[in-house]
C-alpha cells in the first residue's frame, strides 16, 4: 500500500519558524561557558540570529572562539555577519555613537597560516591513515 502525502503536510519540508527575541534576560558570557568546541560557537551565532540586541556581542564572542579552531571558512562567515551587524547598528535611526561599534579588522595574517595549519595536518593524517591501512593489510 502507497500513501502519497502532501508535500505541504510533511513535518521534514515545513519551513522553519524564525522568531525574535527582543528583550532578553540573558547573561550571554555565563550561557556561552556552558558549552564548548564548536556548539558554542553554533549557539553564539543561533543566539546572534534570534536576539537583535546581543547580536553584535555574541558574534564577538564567537569571532574570538573560532579564532581557537582551524575552521578559516566560518571565521570569514561569522567576521562578515559582525561586519553586517554593526554597519546596521550604526544606520539605525537611534543609534547613539559609541567607540567600540567598529568590527575588528580581518585577520589575513591568521586566516593565511591557519589554512597552511590545517593543510599540513590534514597532509599528516591522511599520510598516516595511508601507512595504517598499509600495515592492516600486510598483517
Amino acid at each position: 500500500m502507497q500513501i502519497d502525502v502532501d508535500p505541504q503536510e510533511d513535518p521534514q519540508n515545513a519551513p522553519d519558524v524564525n522568531y525574535v527575541v527582543e528583550n532578553p534576560s540573558l547573561d550571554l558570557e555565563q550561557y556561552a561557558a556552558s558549552y564548548s568546541g564548536l556548539m558554542r560557537i553554533e549557539r553564539l551565532q543561533f543566539i546572534a540570529d534570534h536576539c537583535p540586541t546581543l547580536r553584535v556581542e555574541a558574534l564577538k564572542m564567537a569571532l574570538s572562539f573560532v579564532q581557537r579552531t582551524f575552521n578559516v571558512d566560518m571565521y570569514e562567515e561569522i567576521h562578515r555577519k559582525l561586519s553586517e551587524a554593526t554597519r546596521e547598528l550604526q544606520n539605525a535611526p537611534d543609534a547613539i555613537p559609541e567607540s567600540g561599534v567598529e568590527p575588528p579588522p580581518l585577520d589575513t595574517a591568521w586566516v593565511e597560516a591557519t589554512r597552511k595549519k590545517a593543510l599540513l595536518k590534514l597532509e599528516k593524517l591522511d599520510t598516516d591513515l595511508k601507512n595504517y591501512k598499509g600495515n592492516s593489510i600486510k598483517e
